[in-house]
């Protein structure tokens, strides 16, 4: 389990119902969704200009490919956000689903 599977589990404590903690989960996951969308068609964007560039401009090719390499680097963070939340809200459900089978 990864630190910040932890830290959402802990801090969510044994008194936060299961459903609000899901629901936290979903929306959390559809925020970061959206968030790696606007970025993709962002980057999409900037690799059109990039191929429409003046080979001569060096300066500006820089930039865009500047830009491209920090919304690529962007990207991977926000999808490494999606993947902690889908796991966390995978190993609540799973505890859940534990606890039910117990009673």
């Amino acid at each position: 389990m990864s630190t910040n599977t932890k830290q959402v589990l802990s801090a969510a404590g044994p008194f936060v119902k299961t459903n609000e903690l899901v629901e936290y989960l979903v929306n959390m996951i559809t925020f970061y969704e959206q968030d790696l969308k606007t970025k993709i068609q962002f980057m999409r964007v900037r690799m059109e200009v990039l191929e429409k560039v003046v080979e001569g401009c060096d300066y500006f090719h820089y930039r865009v490919r500047s830009d491209i390499g920090k919304l690529a680097t962007d990207m991977d963070i926000i999808q490494g956000q999606i993947f902690e939340m889908t796991s966390t809200l995978v190993i609540v459900l799973n505890t859940q689903c534990d606890q039910a089978v117990e009673w």
